[in-house]
């Protein structure tokens, strides 16, 4: 069992504002905005975009998204 995270100010594609994401046990348990954590981590994020685990960091998003 891992300590629960808080992801605040996150953004992904499609969304119109930033969101909170909060994290349980390595899954997503919840989206929406101002979520409350009363125990574990909270990492704001400030705007910075989220994307899946598991992807290629050599992809050239230049090219990949054209």
């Amino acid at each position: 069992m891992t300590t629960p995270k808080l992801l605040r100010n996150a953004i992904a594609p499609g969304w119109e504002s930033p969101c909170d994401i909060l994290l349980k046990n390595g899954y997503i348990e919840d989206i929406g905005k101002d979520k409350e954590l009363l125990e574990g981590k909270t990492i704001d994020l400030d705007g910075r975009v989220v994307i899946p685990g598991l992807v290629d960091g050599h992809t050239h998003l230049d090219k990949a998204l054209s």
